[in-house]
């Protein structure tokens, strides 16, 4: 009996000791429940403090990255200063020349100053040389505007030429510009085609250059098409291919009808595709059916003499990269790609056919008339109706079953 009441007592002893322990236990576990919150606390201090110190470090790039541009638009414009600062002097005097000349109110001793001007400072420029020419012409110095003329093209025969089409237009003098249009296509190379023959287009399309002109400007690019390889017509047609086939969605209201057919995708496919045709047809419609915008023969000059020379190009492209680093505040990736949509507006060479092609599918870019992205539009017919062809060849070699 003794025995067993010593091991009760032992029992009670070790049961108390086993509270006292969970007790203490207890208040361990707090302790670390405490020292865990703490550490969670601290944890979630430091990641803050990690992303505050990411967020004054992404600030610090961009700051310096758009001071960086902007240190360099600054350089870039100081350069253009000094370089070309004079080109943009004469384009202005010219431009307010060609103005006062329409409205009938240039003078002689007008024309005499801008003369004496221009001859004193001879810079390295078509514009000097065409103006000087057009200058001699209205003094009626005709050895002189010949010579002057003849340096301009061979310095800017393109440009020279348009300046003398637009001006000759303005002073109703058709058969001169026919002559000059006609020196302007023989010294076209197709498959090296500037931007600038878009105005050639925007002069026909609006009817300035008569019938006549229209006729020589539409069998010349006839000819040149003519003359074109396979390669290039192909990638003509694969590029209304990849256009047509943007258009194609898939609409989910069909999804129950082609639930009871055997081949669903054959379905599906042959609908996006005739949901393609309706975009393309709309997207031509639109063209086709857009009013026709009168084109200010003067407004187009001052864009030709506005035009920067390609080596003015140079730093007016690494402004514009800088330009969209600072609209982007400090963005690499989407300045870069910014730069790659607009850099083209500066300069952009391609064979015939591309660039009707672009001129088509980016009209806002150019900001030509409507008649003239219809005149563009009739030389690809051809292109358009191969690919609706090609495209069309997938609905008549599938077959469909219920």
């Amino acid at each position: 009996m003794e025995a067993v009441a010593i091991s009760q007592a032992n029992l009670n002893t070790i049961a108390q000791n086993m509270e006292a322990v969970a007790k203490e236990l207890n208040g361990v576990i707090n302790n670390i429940n405490d020292v865990n919150n703490k550490m969670n606390n601290m944890d979630s201090k430091i990641l803050g403090l990690n992303n505050d110190v990411n967020s004054i470090i992404e600030e610090i790039r961009s700051n310096t990255i758009i001071n960086n541009a902007r240190q360099s638009i600054m350089y870039n414009n100081n350069i253009i200063e000094k370089k070309y600062g004079y080109y943009d002097n004469l384009r202005r005097n010219i431009e307010s020349m060609l103005e006062r000349l329409d409205n009938n109110i240039l003078t002689e001793n007008e024309i005499k100053n801008l003369k004496n001007n221009i001859s004193m400072n001879n810079p390295n420029y078509w514009l000097a040389n065409a103006s000087l020419a057009i200058i001699n012409w209205l003094l009626n110095n005709k050895d002189e505007a010949n010579k002057e003329l003849k340096v301009a093209l061979k310095k800017d025969c393109e440009k020279t030429c348009l300046l003398m089409i637009m001006l000759y237009l303005k002073l109703g003098k058709k058969q001169t510009v026919i002559h000059w249009l006609n020196y302007y296509l023989n010294h076209q190379d197709p498959l090296n085609i500037k931007s600038e023959f878009i105005t050639i287009l925007d002069l026909v399309s609006s009817s300035y250059l008569g019938e006549e002109g229209k006729g020589l400007l539409i069998s010349t690019i006839q000819e040149w098409l003519n003359k074109l390889n396979n390669n290039i017509k192909e990638k003509q047609t694969n590029k209304w291919i990849d256009k047509i086939n943007n258009y194609r969605k898939e609409r989910k209201i069909f999804n129950n009808i082609t639930d009871f057919a055997k081949n669903k995708d054959i379905i599906i496919n042959n609908i996006t595709i005739f949901e393609s045709y309706h975009q393309t047809s709309e997207f031509i419609d639109n063209i086709l059916n857009a009013e026709h915008e009168d084109k200010n023969i003067l407004n187009t000059i001052n864009n030709l003499i506005y035009d920067y020379e390609e080596s003015e190009k140079l730093y007016q492209l690494d402004n514009l990269k800088n330009e969209l680093l600072i609209k982007t505040n400090g963005n690499k990736e989407e300045a870069e790609r910014l730069y790659e949509k607009e850099k083209n507006a500066y300069s952009e060479s391609s064979n015939i056919l591309d660039l009707l092609y672009n001129l088509i599918n980016d009209t806002d870019k150019y900001q030509v008339s409507s008649n003239t992205i219809k005149l563009a539009l009739s030389f690809h017919k051809e292109f358009i109706i191969k690919a609706l062809e090609n495209i069309n060849k997938e609905i008549n070699e599938s077959e469909i079953n219920l």
